[in-house]
């Protein structure tokens, strides 16, 4: 009886066993790609940048406006930044203290309802023009541009975080949490690099 009982579970245990598998294998691909992974520390932060740099945003060239499904703006902003200090390069594309590289920036908007403004998806707000700023990059090499990672822009002046996110009416729908993790990582890097 026991033989028998064994036999006709053999399958679901097999089948279990395998589902068991691909949950593991899943997660550790995801842990390697860093998938789903939200930058809440600035060791986070530094970890996936490439290129960390301070300078100023001189001008914006490019803007490219798309919508997707859910009606959400998708803005794409490319700049050119000049350099002041070099940090981190780990890239094979030179770059100089004095130069500048192009910066491609992207926001995503929510429009809100029977208003005219929009909604800043992650607290994400693009740079201002000639702001001092601390930038995290990842750089593309099939487009040749720098882009910032999560929470990797940091201005070197603190109140343009807050002012950013005071002037914003539909901000007390970001998540606390989120803002939270943008003021520490900025503040810590700040005591860090400048």
């Amino acid at each position: 009886m026991l033989k028998s009982m064994i036999r006709k579970n053999k399958r679901a245990l097999i089948i279990v066993v395998a589902i068991i598998l691909l949950c593991v294998l899943f997660f550790l691909l995801c842990r390697t790609l860093n998938l789903n992974q939200t930058n809440t520390t600035l060791s986070q932060v530094e970890k996936q940048s490439d290129v960390i740099l301070l300078g100023v945003l001189t001008q914006r060239v490019d803007e490219v406006n798309e919508t997707s499904e859910d009606e959400a703006s998708l803005l794409s902003y490319t700049g050119e930044f000049e350099i002041h200090k070099i940090f981190v390069n780990n890239t094979d594309r030179p770059i100089a203290e004095n130069g500048s590289i192009s910066i491609k920036e992207t926001e995503r908007l929510l429009p809100i309802p029977d208003q005219e403004r929009a909604y800043y998806i992650s607290g994400y707000m693009k740079m201002k023009e000639n702001q001092k700023y601390l930038l995290f990059l990842d750089y593309s090499n099939d487009e040749n541009l720098f882009t910032p990672v999560e929470n990797g822009k940091v201005p070197v002046n603190n109140t343009e975080i807050i002012n950013s996110l005071e002037e914003e009416e539909n901000v007390s729908k970001a998540d606390s949490e989120t803002i939270k993790n943008q003021l520490q990582i900025a503040d810590d890097a700040r005591k860090k690099y400048l």
